[in-house]
């Protein structure tokens, strides 16, 4: 278990907030999630319960729970279709004690998911205007074990570290070691790796020194531009 500050998560409390979009969250569970071997029970109760709709744009939210990507506040930072969110997290196989950090989180969509079933999340980001109006959906919901960072995400959180899990929350060429050294023994790091053309969702695990590796389907999920940036440095 990771050993970060941490706090309680007794006082957890998602509150449920009723929309003209419920029934269309419904519709979404039952279309892309469950005919696509998403089995966890809590996982898919948050799906059914979450209020996805508060975490985009509101020229956006008719249309967001649509099997694709979608841009958030044209920041050219995507929240995950839903069913690749969702095996991304059931991948994750998130624990009751599990601090997890979110590269990437967005608007903390994917936080609001996991914050009946962890410990605390981080939240890794680099545009205020994402971290703004995360904290107020978070809020609205009473989400209490969420917090943000800011800073360069590619680095992860290594003053924080070591996690449960890490989650990347897009496309990157390839994950650096650095984030996979903030692991914790035990541990797992979910991503997608590749390229815009052809990616593969994987998922990490540390035992010891030793980092094992697992590909559970391919997929295309937009790039995040800060990876691309250090994939750039490096091959020049």
């Amino acid at each position: 278990m990771a050993t970060p500050a941490r706090k309680s998560n007794k006082s957890v409390s998602k509150k449920k907030l009723k929309t003209k979009y419920d029934q269309v969250r419904k519709n979404m569970v039952n279309t892309q999630l469950l005919t696509n071997q998403i089995m966890d029970e809590k996982l898919i109760a948050s799906f059914k319960s979450v209020p996805k709709e508060i975490f985009v744009g509101e020229e956006q939210r008719s249309i967001c729970y649509m099997d694709r990507p979608l841009e958030l506040l044209d920041t050219n930072r995507f929240v995950l279709e839903p069913m690749v969110m969702a095996k991304m997290l059931q991948m994750a196989d998130v624990k009751k004690t599990d601090v997890v950090l979110s590269i990437a989180g967005g608007t903390g969509y994917s936080a609001a998911l996991l914050s009946p079933f962890c410990l605390h999340v981080y939240i890794m980001e680099d545009q205020m205007s994402l971290v703004e109006h995360g904290k107020k959906a978070l809020a609205a919901l009473e989400v209490d074990n969420v917090t943000y960072q800011m800073g360069h995400i590619e680095k992860g959180l290594p003053k924080l570290a070591p996690f449960d899990v890490i989650l990347i929350e897009g496309n990157v060429a390839e994950v650096p070691q650095s984030l996979l050294d903030q692991l914790a023994e035990k541990g797992r790091l979910v991503a997608v790796e590749g390229d815009a053309s052809l990616s593969r969702l994987v998922k990490y695990k540390k035992h010891g020194d030793a980092v094992t590796s697992h590909v559970l389907m391919e997929t295309v999920t937009p790039e995040i531009s800060a990876f691309s940036a250090l994939r750039e440095r490096f091959e020049f």
